[in-house]
């Protein structure tokens, strides 16, 4: 089965065992979207959008469910590996949302609250497997302990945020002058 079907009829089951009809499958090329609503022929778009690759696998599904981006969002890289994946609510990102290096390792996860901000611990990482950033968010602000780190391990920054103001170590680099 190919790629592109696949990937369809999960979204279908999905829809199915969700008690929701199936609405179409329409080119993202072909959505307009105005004032934060997309349209579809002149009508607020329910279904899935997708773009595909030239070797007719996916490249991205979103629902939408009139005219919002709603449900399911997902990205893949153009070898059908996940590229990134989450949930929307009524065009704003919810849950959990991770990413992925093209060898299918972990690029980040990251959190949101129902508003669609950036809620609890996010983390990041190198490709190289690393841990590139450890941050902790309440309703879209930085709040609390935050730690980064640079590709070979070496600490980037350590700081934490209290009742707004940031105290620790922000990082530096090291500039040499150039010699004449």
């Amino acid at each position: 089965m190919k790629k592109t079907s696949f990937h369809f009829s999960i979204y279908f089951i999905v829809y199915i065992l969700s008690g929701c009809e199936p609405g179409i499958r329409v080119n993202l090329s072909e959505l307009i979207t105005t004032k934060g609503l997309t349209y579809y022929k002149e009508n607020r778009f329910t279904g899935v959008g997708y773009s595909g690759y030239d070797n007719a696998s996916d490249q991205v599904l979103v629902e939408f469910v009139k005219g919002k981006k709603h449900g399911n969002s997902v990205s893949w890289y153009p070898d059908g590996q996940t590229k990134n994946s989450g949930k929307l609510d009524r065009g704003k990102k919810v849950g959990e949302h991770l990413g992925y290096w093209p060898d299918g390792s972990l690029r980040y996860k990251k959190s949101y609250n129902k508003k669609g901000l950036m809620h609890g611990k996010q983390e990041q990482w190198h490709m190289s497997g690393n841990l590139a950033r450890l941050s902790n968010y309440n309703s879209g602000r930085e709040d609390g302990h935050q730690k980064g780190w640079r590709e070979n391990g070496e600490l980037r920054y350590n700081y934490q945020i209290v009742n707004n103001k940031r105290y620790g170590f922000m990082g530096a680099k090291v500039c040499v002058l150039p010699s004449i």
